[in-house]
């Protein structure tokens, strides 16, 4: 890329108010233990929502939560991330179970 169109798109950014090499915030991975303390506290929801797909669907319900979803949204997320070949639906009670287990594991740093 040329210097002066460089320069322009720089600028152009900085007028707006974005900066060129934002990065969206990594999603948070659960360690060992917490793991183990998400897997307990799903089975005590449901069992089989605690299953092989259960650690990936729950990283992406606590970078929904970070990102400030709440309510029926969330809800409604939960449920389709949850909702997998071991478990073939989840219920509105068993989605806010769920998002009580997330939200009370330090692996998703939320505001309680």
């Amino acid at each position: 890329m040329k210097k002066p169109l460089l320069l322009a798109l720089l600028a152009a950014a900085a007028l707006t108010g974005c900066s060129p090499a934002q990065s969206a915030p990594a999603t948070p991975s659960p360690s060992t233990m917490e793991t183990q303390i998400l897997t307990n506290d799903l089975m005590a929801v449901s069992p089989p929502l605690a299953n092989s797909h259960s650690v990936d669907a729950a990283r992406n319900v606590c970078a929904a939560i970070v990102a400030g979803k709440d309510g029926t949204d969330l809800t409604n997320l939960t449920k389709t991330e949850f909702t997998s070949g071991e478990v073939k639906s989840v219920s509105d009670k068993q989605a806010t179970g769920i998002i009580t287990a997330i939200r009370g594991n330090s692996f998703c740093p939320t505001k309680k």
